[in-house]
């Protein structure tokens, strides 16, 4: 009895064995592979032993891989010791993966690689490959356009700050780095408030949700200066806005200078300050431009990598339109100290009003009604049409200004005979012949006070923040420049008048309007060997990128010392020079000199944030030399180098 309860017991604890062998045996073993399922997904599989050979094997590894798992390490010592490490862990039940670069067919890629265990006697395991190479290319992309954005936004002459929902410090560029004396790392990282480095500078200025104001913002060593700072919203599912913080301590030290008035008063003294600033203008003009050049610049070539609605673009537009208002500042500064290009035509001004109409309603407002009395016989001048719109939407602007409300603004063109000479303050209208573009508003007109500074270079009755005091200095700078004069008349609570006076040339010529060009077929593309010379990096990086898109071949030349050894070099074959106007040790216009004496048939646009008829007086009247103005566009430079290529711009002289 004992026997065979005994027998009994051993059988029990036999069974009960095997069960928990079976047990154990099922938890270590791994799900056996669907191939067919594999197969039918397209995916790359391989199945090996731990030491490399190969039992079966999917026709998508051929494809990705080659034959084999050796196809992997294609005979790289240091890649063949990874897989086989990671083969070894696979044995011994822990997965792994890799990524590895691949060739074949001449086309570069990349393999994620993942081995796994796959059980079976012997122990097999289970390879799989992936092509990520759309993948990676995609983020180096991303991460390059990154790279660029960050260097574009370091490379701004403005302090840019990101901003979360509770007015905290979340980002900045190398400008507000600097003038903070901390990283952006550590902002981020403390989360300082922007009340914390910037307070309002005038009871107008409080409103913190306003789109711009004046602040005085803090340094890091505890002193202060002015700045304009602007609030674009940035949309998306952080609910963060930019802070665009300009320093305004130069331009308020201007304001001190011109608030001293040049003794004995009149036009010598306008002239005098208009002196004065043109020189300051034309110091900062080429070195600002620079900058704008590159800013716009790579933003146009962000702007391309990108399709329509693509993440980051709304941000990316933000910026070049604060660069090009920037631009704008720049032309406001040469235009009223004249040094502003003008491109002087024989027109009707009457007929310019009439084209530019619909503009000037829109400058005016929707409350504004405008009223034109277009003489037909008044006269032609010799004016810029370009610069005269300017003039007067900017006019256009005030006087929709000057009546909230709304009301009727009256626009006259006439000929006028002055007899004899007439006080405009600043200047003297002489006696002659003109024809006269009056705008009358019926707001609330000018403070005598007020009237002998109106043409003075930012003087603004505005509030803080929403004018800039250029407008009338540069309506009055553009239009002496083009030999006109301007003069003001106003009575408080019944309106003002501004009168433009142009020397008649003759009468109106008949048939003045012009037919229309046909449409013309889009020529063939043009390919050239262009040299570039510019010595700011990131104009010369732009530019550059900006040509080899459009099909040329570049040589780049960071100076131009560095040119004239290009030009000298006889086997470099050269079609055109893009050069920048100042540079080191060989200016632009050395440059071009020794060009046009060695390689006469090179032809050549100079680039420059300067006006034209400066760059032209250093080279000579003579020089057969193109010219495009600092900042331009992606567009604008591909468009000008190849109508100078085909022959197709001509220089206005």
């Amino acid at each position: 009895m004992e026997t065979l309860e005994l027998g009994l017991i051993g059988l029990g604890l036999v069974a009960l064995g095997a069960a928990l062998g079976a047990l154990l045996a099922g938890r270590r073993a791994p799900a056996k592979p669907d191939f067919d399922l594999f197969e039918a997904t397209g995916e790359a599989w391989l199945l090996a032993s731990p030491k490399g050979a190969v039992f079966r094997q999917g026709g998508r590894w051929r494809e990705l891989v080659g034959e084999g798992l050796t196809a992997l390490a294609a005979g790289d010592a240091a890649l063949q010791a990874r897989l086989e490490a990671l083969a070894q862990d696979a044995a011994l039940g822990r997965s792994g993966s890799l990524e590895v670069a691949r060739s074949r067919g001449g086309i570069e890629g990349r393999l994620q690689v993942a081995v796994a265990p796959a059980g079976g006697r012997p122990p097999r395991l289970l390879w799989r490959a992936v092509d990520v190479t759309e993948r990676r290319l995609a983020e180096d992309a991303l991460q390059g356009r990154a790279a660029r954005l960050t260097e574009l936004l370091d490379a701004m002459p403005i302090g840019v700050a990101e901003l979360d929902e509770a007015d905290r410090i979340v980002g900045a560029n190398r400008a507000l780095e600097s003038w903070l004396g901390t990283s952006r790392a550590e902002l981020a990282l403390r989360g300082v408030a922007w009340a914390d480095v910037a307070a309002a500078a005038g009871e107008d200025d409080a409103d913190p949700d306003s789109a711009s104001r004046t602040v005085s913002f803090r340094r890091a060593d505890g002193e202060r200066f002015p700045a304009l700072v602007t609030f674009p919203s940035l949309r998306g599912e952080f609910a963060r806005r930019l802070a665009l913080i300009s320093d305004l301590s130069a331009e308020r030290a201007w304001e001190s200078v011109l608030s001293e008035r040049v003794e004995g008063g009149g036009e010598a003294a306008h002239e005098t300050t208009m002196l004065a600033l043109g020189r300051m203008a034309g110091g900062i003009a080429h070195d600002f431009n620079n900058l704008l050049a590159a800013i716009v610049g790579h933003c146009d070539l962000l702007r391309a990598g990108r399709g329509a609605g693509a993440a980051g673009g709304a941000e990316i537009d933000q910026i070049r339109s604060a660069a090009e208002r920037m631009a704008g500042l720049v032309r406001q500064l040469l235009a009223f100290a004249g040094l502003q290009t003008a491109k002087p035509k024989l027109v009707s001004p009457a007929a310019c009003i009439d084209r530019m109409s619909q503009a000037l309603r829109s400058a005016l407002g929707e409350r504004a009604e405008l009223a034109l009395e277009l003489g037909q016989e008044s006269g032609l001048a010799r004016i810029d049409p370009d610069q005269f719109e300017q003039v007067m939407i900017g006019l256009a602007r005030n006087a929709g200004e000057a009546m909230p409300a709304g009301g009727r603004v009256e626009l006259k063109v006439e000929r006028r005979q002055v007899e004899s000479e007439r006080d405009l303050s600043p200047g003297v209208l002489p006696a002659g012949d003109y024809v006269a573009v009056a705008l009358t508003d019926h707001g609330r007109g000018v403070d005598p006070d007020h009237r002998a500074r109106l043409f003075e270079p930012f003087f603004t009755t505005k509030p803080v923040g929403t004018g800039s005091g250029l407008g009338l200095a540069v309506a009055h700078g553009i239009v002496r420049q083009g030999g006109g004069w301007i003069g003001v008349e106003s009575r408080l609570g019944q309106g003002t008048t501004m009168t433009i006076y142009w020397p008649r040339v003759g009468p109106t010529a008949a048939g003045e309007t012009e037919a229309a060009a046909a449409p013309e077929a889009p020529p063939p593309p043009i390919h050239a060997r262009i040299l570039l010379a510019e010595d700011e990096t990131p104009v010369r990086s732009f530019a550059a990128r900006a040509l080899r898109g459009a099909g040329h071949d570049v040589i780049e030349c960071e100076d131009g010392e560095a040119a004239s050894l290009v030009i000298d070099d006889r086997a470099q074959a050269i079609d055109l020079l893009l050069t920048d106007a100042r540079m080191p040790i060989v200016d632009g216009a050395e440059l071009v000199r020794r060009t046009l004496r060695h390689r006469p048939g090179v032809k050549v646009i100079v680039m420059s944030g300067l006006a034209e008829d400066s760059i032209r007086a250093e080279l000579g009247q003579g020089a057969e030399v193109h010219f495009l103005a600092k900042p331009f566009a992606l567009k604008a430079l591909v468009a000008r180098v190849d109508e100078v290529l085909r022959g197709a711009y001509t220089n206005p002289r």
